[in-house]
């Protein structure tokens, strides 16, 4: 019998998260719900037609983590921003051999446990596994999705990609702006931090963190491959230092020199340079204190959320192109997409299969500090398919 602990239980996204997993655990398994607040969890328990059991800890009291982890085989954590509340419980996890799985997009807070508990994890046997929501499963399983199966049609190995996303209807989460709020204020008065948020290979081993990668987009640019103008991706800066160190973990089957690359599709060139500069503009507003206390103000607070009708009309569709090198002509390419709003209902359904994916054994990964790709891998894949995702190979014309 597995136990699955969801932490954060009583949140917006926490509570997708729990419904899911009540929804796909097996009878026999035990899901446990955390959180501070044992009245607002009992009523989310409540909600379930399968018992739950309910515990309680503070996100800062190491002690109360501990015994919250006792007999739990993985837990799911929503909790964040991560890097203000997400350390203890994974600290607690990496030293008691309890698998972990997160939505963690904040690239400094995956640093931070990479740099700190991966001796810990490695000992103890714990598998910490970051970003298993809409950031960054897509890409990661969609780029070893892809090289698969150009292994199977006996083509080249890829050596440079670039993800398009090219069809979205979603949201992101109260909880992501919050952290993206969050990261930049504190990369104003921090170099460090800024460092790790633009180097290219930040996330990989600490003697793997050089390569030919250069800095992430910043402007527009026509893609002759959907033959559509592109601006930069807002997920791109986790999801590409996700995807290399998956790459340096698994060995380099992508290759010792990958080149890769995330842009999001606009139906227009005006468009393009209209979400460029509203990107820029977002990250110089967060970085000033007047206009990022409007934005706070007027975005989406940690908790809040589209209703059910609003997340099941969402979707999502990205493509990864692969090439033998940036010059060369396409070899494959792969589709993936989903129905239901990506940042919400699908991320739900990424995170819960993540954990039962661990909790089932299905897992050869030793503990560490993993990505979806290095830990869950094509298994992951299948079980998302099973879930109604589409990871659709093309061939090149």
């Amino acid at each position: 019998m597995a136990k699955i602990l969801i932490w954060g239980a009583t949140g917006f996204t926490g509570s997708l998260v729990a419904c899911e997993l009540a929804a796909q655990m097996s009878s026999d398994d035990e899901l446990i719900l955390g959180g501070r607040n044992l009245k607002k969890l009992e009523a989310i328990a409540q909600s379930f037609e399968r018992p739950c059991s309910l515990r309680q800890a503070q996100a800062d009291d190491e002690t109360s983590l501990h015994t919250m982890l006792e007999g739990v085989d993985v837990v799911a954590s929503t909790v964040g921003p991560y890097r203000r509340y997400g350390f203890p419980l994974a600290k607690a996890c990496a030293e008691t051999g309890v698998d972990y799985v997160d939505l963690c997009g904040e690239t400094p807070f995956i640093r931070r446990c990479i740099d700190e508990l991966g001796d810990s994890a490695a000992a103890s046997g714990a598998r910490l596994v970051h970003a298993c929501g809409f950031d960054s499963i897509p890409s990661d399983l969609g780029l070893l999705a892809l090289q698969q199966e150009l292994e199977s049609a006996c083509l080249p190995r890829l050596g440079h990609a670039q993800t398009t996303l090219c069809r979205l209807k979603g949201g992101l989460s109260g909880g992501t702006f919050a952290s993206m709020l969050g990261l930049v204020k504190d990369a104003v008065n921090d170099k460090q931090l800024r460092r790790i948020l633009g180097h290219p290979y930040s996330l990989n081993p600490a003697d793997e963190r050089k390569g030919p990668q250069g800095r992430d987009r910043s402007g527009t640019s026509f893609d002759s491959d959907h033959q559509r103008w592109t601006a930069p991706f807002l997920m791109a800066g986790i999801n590409t230092r996700v995807v290399r160190r998956s790459n340096a973990l698994l060995g380099h089957p992508y290759g010792t020199h990958l080149l890769y690359d995330e842009a999001m599709a606009c139906r227009s060139r005006l468009q393009a340079v209209s979400m460029s500069a509203g990107l820029h503009a977002f990250t110089l507003g967060a970085a000033l204190p007047p206009s990022r206390w409007l934005l706070g103000k007027l975005l989406p607070k940690p908790g809040q959320g589209p209703n059910e009708d609003e997340r099941a009309a969402g979707y999502f569709e990205l493509q990864i192109v692969a090439r033998q090198s940036a010059d060369t002509p396409e070899i494959g390419r792969l589709i993936v997409a989903a129905q239901g709003d990506p940042g919400y209902s699908q991320t739900a359904v990424m995170l819960s299969q993540s954990a039962l994916l661990l909790a089932a054994g299905e897992s050869s990964a030793h503990g560490g500090i993993h990505t979806p790709a290095s830990a869950l891998g094509m298994k992951a894949v299948e079980r998302l398919r099973a879930q109604g995702f589409r990871f659709e190979f093309r061939g090149a014309a």
